[in-house]
């Protein structure tokens, strides 16, 4: 299995370079992240920074701390493994499809892509939503992602006996000329980690190439990548804005958001981007609680557990080419009702809360760090992460933003359970890490019928995503007249664009279904 880059590293805006612990992170020393002079050296990669400020909150003890953080952590991890946590008798299923879980990883990695330094003279870039997670450098520098001047290169499936027939529905894979067998060609290669995002990344290939052909005829050769790119990440953030956030945050907040942007995160003209600390670390996190027990994926495997999606890439299992059988049937991932397919069950997203389904420490090839188990949890790891980088706990966050916090953890049924148990002590009572404190509010606004992220984690999720569509070098909202060709038209004469069209268009939506009978 490939070992993932380092993600350890942060370029602070007004610190310089600090290192934090991360993901194979130690017992924390103590609260305070390392000055420049004594951090590793290192070249700086990504820009990040604070919209509020560090936390300003004393402790009275790291190691305290620390297994406070365990605990919680392990609490959310395995919740039936907590003395007092109440049975969980609701669904937990949300009004989304869980297609979006996927499409907001897929856009973690477009906001954080890593250029090869070796392929630009940057460093370090600031983030936007340009898809250079899609292209990176463009054909003429990565001519390895492309098939001639234009169009982006996609890999053949491997047949079966049961289905023998090879689907143009896989990534484009190495053949052991210069990277091992198998491995992803692309750009990124964090999105050949699991197989929704790898097939959304086939997806936005494919998708990319079907607006080349729209374009050739009228465009100059030597002018098609780049009109194509722009068409293509204009499409992109349309559906950012008009289909994924509007499910995870509400159309209302959203408005607001749009009209008010974020406190404490604004640029002027030419001003270098970062990402905040509180959105990366906590509040774009959100869909880890997002994840399912198990999946409706095809007609060949009905009931699929999120750890076989990460076997089923070369990136984390052991395959040097997908198999035509797993290929994606879109249908249970996104809504197709307005369209003309058989109707099938649709996989919705996990409501958005402090209880985990998925156990990414259960991986039997994943990197994992620590010989503690314990340590090895997801939940375990954002919150330990957050605390040596001095996040901002949900209460300073939600002072910085000028809201209500009173009622999040004062609930009696979340009181009488584990978790609240542990809110009650000194170490984090008021003191609530912020990662949780979103989820937390996301749990109570379940409660009232909505599926979006709560009034924290809605803002600082919009707002940083608007801000760096708004600062993109293609931006839908500095180009106010741009407006979708492809997509449904709708009775007041406009074109509907959202996820599923992008699949529409990119005949995608369910390529092994008309060869197998039983699919449909």
């Amino acid at each position: 299995m490939s070992v993932h880059g380092n993600r350890n590293d942060y370029f602070i805006v007004r610190q310089g370079l600090a290192k934090a612990g991360g993901e194979g992170i130690d017992k924390p020393s103590g609260s305070q992240l390392l000055s420049s002079s004594e951090a590793a050296p290192v070249e700086p990669t990504f820009r990040f920074d604070w919209i509020a400020n560090q936390t300003s909150q004393s402790y009275p003890s790291a190691d305290l701390v620390d297994q406070a953080l365990i605990s919680l952590g392990s609490c959310m991890n395995n919740p039936t493994a907590c003395h007092n946590e109440p049975p969980q008798t609701e669904t937990r299923d949300s009004e989304i499809p869980s297609g979006y879980t996927y499409l907001g990883q897929f856009l973690a990695h477009e906001i954080t892509f890593d250029r090869d330094p070796t392929l630009t003279p940057l460093s370090f870039r600031s983030p936007e939503i340009d898809l250079d997670s899609l292209y990176g450098a463009g054909p003429q520098h990565n001519p390895q992602f492309f098939n001639d001047h234009a169009r982006l290169r996609i890999g053949p499936t491997h047949k079966i006996p049961d289905l023998n027939r090879e689907f143009e529905n896989d990534l484009p894979r190495s053949t052991g000329d210069q990277e091992p067998v198998g491995t992803a060609v692309i750009s990124d290669p964090r999105n050949d980690e699991n197989l929704i995002v790898a097939q959304t990344h086939v997806a936005m290939i494919l998708f990319h190439n079907r607006v080349v052909d729209s374009l050739a005829q009228s465009c100059p050769p030597g002018e098609l990548f780049e009109r194509a790119r722009a068409e293509v990440v204009k499409y992109f953030q349309w559906i950012i804005l008009n289909d994924y956030l509007p499910r995870l945050i509400g159309k209302e907040r959203l408005t607001q958001v749009l009209s008010d942007g974020l406190r404490g995160y604004s640029f002027a003209p030419g001003e270098d981007l970062f990402i905040p600390f509180e959105f990366s670390v906590a509040a774009f996190r959100v869909g880890h609680s997002m994840v399912r027990n198990r999946y409706l994926w095809n007609c060949f495997h009905p009931a699929v557990v999120p750890l076989s999606l990460f076997e089923q890439t070369r990136f984390s299992g052991l395959l040097p080419r997908l198999t035509s059988d797993w290929v994606i049937d879109w249908r249970h991932f996104y809504d197709f009702r307005e369209f003309d397919y058989p109707q099938t069950t649709i996989n919705m997203a996990k409501k958005i809360d402090t209880e985990f389904s998925f156990h990414l420490e259960s991986i039997p090839h994943y990197p994992h760090k620590t010989t503690d188990v314990r340590l090895r949890a997801l939940a375990v790891r954002n919150l330990r992460r957050a605390f040596e980088l001095k996040l901002p706990t949900g209460e300073e966050m939600a002072e910085h933003l000028q809201l209500n916090h009173d009622e999040i953890l004062t609930d009696a049924h979340f009181k009488s359970g584990k978790q609240g148990h542990l809110f009650q002590d000194s170490i984090l009572k008021g003191k609530t890490p912020l990662w949780y404190y979103i989820l937390r509010e996301s749990e109570l606004e379940a409660e009232n019928g909505n599926s979006y992220l709560g009034p924290i984690g809605g803002r600082i999720v919009a707002g940083t995503i608007i801000e760096i569509i708004r600062n993109s070098r293609y931006s839908i909202i500095r180009d106010e007249q741009w407006r979708p060709t492809f997509g449904r038209m709708t009775t007041a004469g406009v074109r509907r664009f959202e996820m599923v069209d992008l699949l529409q268009s990119a005949n995608v939506v369910a390529p092994i279904a008309q060869f197998q009978q039983s699919c449909w």
